[in-house]
C-alpha cells in the first residue's frame, strides 16, 4: 500500500494519504510539483509513441486544447491550441489544421473530453461532442468528471515522478501549471 501511494502521488499527497498529515493547500499553488526546468523540454510528435490525444477544456475564453501522446507511462505534451472568444466549431477547424500539419487525419486523433460537452447549448443545435465527431474526431468521454482534488493529486503525482514532458510551444498550458491556485 505504502509503495503504491509513493509511486502514484507526490510527496505532499502521499504524506496526507499514508500518515494523515494535512498540508495547507487551500489557496495554494494547485500544481505545486510543476517545475519549468524539470518538465519543459523540446517535445515533438512521434508516430512511434502511438495515437495523438487532444485534451480539450470547454472554457469559453480561452478555449484550449493540448495535443499529447502517452507512452511507457509518460505523457508527452507537444502542442496546444488556444482560441480567445471562440467556440467549438472554430476549435474543431483549428485542431483539423494542426493534425493535418502532422500528416494525420482527424479520425487518427482521440479527443478527451469532460461530460459537460454532451449537452447542447442555446447557441447551437449540436453538443460540443457532436460538433467534434462531425469534424471527424473520435471523442472519448468519462461518465463523470473526477473530483478536482483527485485530478490535482494525479497530475501532481505525474509531475513529481517526471512522467510529464511539455514542449515550450505550450505557453498557456505551462503558464497555467505555474499560476493556477486552489480556491480559498
Amino acid at each position: 500500500y505504502v509503495a503504491s501511494m509513493l509511486s502514484a502521488f507526490d510527496s505532499k499527497t502521499a504524506r496526507e494519504k499514508i500518515g494523515g498529515i494535512p498540508s495547507a493547500r487551500v489557496g495554494g499553488v494547485a500544481y505545486h510539483a510543476y517545475r519549468r526546468d524539470k518538465h519543459v523540454h523540446e517535445t515533438e510528435y512521434d508516430p512511434a509513441r502511438g495515437p495523438v490525444i487532444a485534451a480539450l477544456d470547454f472554457n469559453v475564453d480561452p478555449l484550449c486544447a493540448v495535443l499529447l501522446q502517452c507512452a511507457s507511462g509518460r505523457d508527452y505534451v507537444f502542442d496546444e491550441v488556444v482560441l480567445n472568444g471562440s467556440n467549438t466549431w472554430e476549435m474543431a477547424k483549428a485542431l483539423r489544421r494542426k493534425v493535418k500539419a502532422l500528416g494525420l487525419k482527424p479520425q487518427d486523433v482521440v479527443v478527451d473530453s469532460d461530460p459537460a460537452g454532451k449537452s447542447r447549448h442555446t447557441s447551437s443545435p449540436k453538443s460540443d461532442h457532436e460538433i467534434l465527431r462531425q469534424a471527424g474526431f473520435r471523442v472519448r468521454i468519462v461518465d463523470a468528471a473526477p473530483r478536482v482534488t483527485d485530478r490535482l493529486n494525479v497530475t501532481n503525482g505525474m509531475l513529481a515522478h517526471g512522467r510529464i514532458q511539455i514542449s515550450p510551444r505550450c505557453v498557456i498550458f505551462t503558464r497555467d501549471l505555474a499560476k493556477v491556485r486552489t480556491r480559498q
